[in-house]
C-alpha cells in the first residue's frame, strides 16, 4: 500500500513538474497573451462605461467599415487584413532590434486586444445574441489566427530585444546568427498572419449575409 502510494506521489510530482516546465518555457507568451486578454477587457469595459457620444461615433466607424468591406472583393478585404496585421508585425520587428524594446513591445498586444475588445463589446451591448454570433463567426476566426502570429512576433522581438541588450552591455549575444534567425521566423509568421487574413475574407463571404444591423 505504501509502494502504491509513493509511486501516485512521484507520478504526481513528474507531471507537476512537466506542466510547471512547459509554463516556464512558454512565459513570454503567456505574458503576451494575458496583456491581450487584458486588453480586450479594457476595451470592453471602456465602451460599456462609456458616454452616448462614444458609442454612437464607434457605431458610425463601424458601419461604415462594414458597408466598405461588403463592397469590396474577397481579394481587396483579404489585402485589407493582412496590411492591419503588417503593420503591428512591422511594429514589433523594429522594437524587437531596440535595446530597450521590451517594454514597448508589451504595449502592442494590449493595444490590439483593445481595438478587438471596443469592437465586441459595442456589438454585444448594442445586439445582444446577434453581435454575439456576429463576433464568432465574421470577426474572431481570422482574428485568432491573426493574433496568434502577432504574439508569436512579440515573443521573437522580446527575445531580439534582450540580445541587442547584451550586445550594447559589451556581452556576447546569445546567438550570434540572431538577425538571420530573427527575419527568418518573421517570414513564418508573415505565413501564418497570410492564413489568417485569408481566414476573415472568407468568414465575410461566408456569413456576413446572415446579420442585419
Amino acid at each position: 500500500m505504501e509502494l502504491v502510494k509513493k509511486r501516485t506521489n512521484f507520478n504526481n510530482n513528474k507531471y507537476f513538474s512537466y506542466y510547471i516546465n512547459i509554463i516556464v518555457e512558454n512565459r513570454r507568451n503567456l505574458i503576451m497573451l494575458a496583456l491581450f486578454a487584458f486588453g480586450m477587457l479594457l476595451g470592453a469595459t471602456i465602451i460599456k462605461d462609456s458616454t452616448s457620444a462614444v458609442t454612437v461615433k464607434l457605431a458610425e466607424l463601424f458601419d461604415r467599415y462594414r458597408e466598405l468591406r461588403n463592397q469590396q472583393s474577397i481579394f481587396s478585404n483579404f489585402c485589407g487584413s493582412m496590411l492591419t496585421s503588417l503593420i503591428f508585425m512591422a511594429v514589433t520587428f523594429i522594437f524587437g532590434l531596440c535595446s530597450i524594446g521590451v517594454p514597448l513591445i508589451s504595449i502592442v498586444p494590449v493595444i490590439r486586444g483593445l481595438g478587438l475588445g471596443m469592437i465586441s463589446g459595442h456589438l454585444y451591448s448594442e445586439y445582444a445574441l446577434n453581435g454575439l454570433g456576429y463576433s464568432l463567426l465574421v470577426l474572431y476566426p481570422g482574428s485568432l489566427i491573426s493574433i496568434i502570429a502577432l504574439l508569436m512576433c512579440c515573443n521573437e522581438s522580446i527575445l531580439m530585444s534582450q540580445d541587442m541588450f547584451l550586445v550594447m552591455m559589451n556581452k556576447p549575444a546569445k546567438n550570434s546568427s540572431a538577425i538571420k534567425m530573427y527575419c527568418a521566423r518573421y517570414l513564418v509568421i508573415l505565413i501564418i498572419a497570410a492564413i489568417g487574413a485569408a481566414t476573415d475574407a472568407i468568414c465575410l463571404l461566408a456569413f456576413e449575409r446572415f446579420f442585419e444591423f
